[in-house]
């Protein structure tokens, strides 16, 4: 699932190539539910998506991935020495968010697995599912 096009031949190639099966969904919306069965998916992996989602969408966005999932991974850019701003900026000119990935999954019963952060690249690299 994506809001982006941009990509979307060259992941389709990659994904042929690779013999993957892929089930891609382009839309622009953001989706308060996925189409998806719960457990649908062994493992759902989300690169660089999430610290794109505002704030007011983030929390259900992980609990739909972890819904449909039996495990989640992600991996996102994030920087713990930049506050986390759970305001959106009403002009839309803000685009990458870091949010509080431990205490979106504290309060929303969700179970951290794996956590990994490297300091040089500015990313996490991290596995939870519901608890």
């Amino acid at each position: 699932y994506d809001v982006s096009s941009k990509y979307k031949e060259r992941l389709l190639e990659t994904a042929r190539q690779k013999k993957i099966e892929l089930d891609l969904i382009i839309d622009k919306a953001i989706l308060t539910e996925f189409s998806f069965n719960n457990n649908e998916f062994d493992v759902v992996v989300s690169i660089s998506v999430l610290l794109h989602q505002p704030p007011k969408d983030i929390v259900n966005i992980m609990c739909e991935l972890a819904r449909v999932a039996t495990k989640v991974v992600i991996v996102s850019w994030h920087n713990p020495t930049i506050p986390y701003d759970p305001i959106d900026k009403p002009d839309n000119t803000k685009f990458c968010f870091n949010h509080d990935y431990k205490e979106i999954c504290k309060e929303n019963n969700l179970k951290i697995d794996s956590w990994q952060y490297d300091n040089e690249a500015k990313q996490i690299y991290f596995a939870y599912r519901h608890d």
